[in-house]
């Protein structure tokens, strides 16, 4: 399956494997389900949610040395992990409403995904040590943030460059 390969954010080392591995014994015991969300709650244990410490190019690895990282690290470091079980998953970025005991993000949010037989994907979210609820909204699927990064170009030229973003979720009556 292709969500089984690596990329460049999401390769596996030794440190990966690590914390990786005592998921194994859920997958054996109590199948992937309860795997994946073991491997969401070391995560979260190993790298604490800190934002000033990481970049779009880090890598899992490097978040995972570091104990700190945002939620793309998150995502990568539950994608390479999963490498390590041999189950497919995927990076997933959108958007999360804030302020509902999740933590808050003003412009983006990240997340994963892992197949699991018999449900097919399901969402993962170390940074909130959850899945995905109502509250997410899915904007775009990929190996990692690149190929799946909300906002992506090329500008040539001179001159100062400067970016604002400006998202507004609401919740609406269907």
């Amino acid at each position: 399956m292709i969500f089984l390969r690596e990329t460049p954010f999401t390769r596996v080392t030794k440190s990966i494997e690590g914390i990786a591995k005592p998921s194994t014994e859920f997958i054996e015991r109590d199948g992937r389900l309860a795997a994946m969300h073991d491997l969401t709650s070391r995560i979260a244990d190993s790298v604490r949610y800190q934002s000033g410490f990481t970049n779009v190019e880090t890598d899992a690895d490097h978040a995972l040395s570091q104990g700190v990282g945002v939620c793309q690290d998150h995502a990568h470091l539950f994608i390479a992990s999963t490498r390590v079980l041999n189950v497919p998953a995927r990076y997933v970025s959108g958007y999360i409403l804030a302020g509902s005991g999740n933590q808050s993000h003003l412009a983006s949010h990240a997340w994963a995904e892992a197949y699991i037989d018999d449900l097919g994907w399901v969402s993962f979210d170390p940074t909130n040590r959850q899945s995905a609820t109502e509250e997410y909204i899915r904007m775009a699927i990929g190996f990692d943030y690149a190929s799946a990064g909300p906002v992506r170009g090329m500008r040539e030229g001179g001159g100062i460059e400067e970016m604002d973003v400006r998202v507004q979720i609401e919740q609406s009556q269907s």
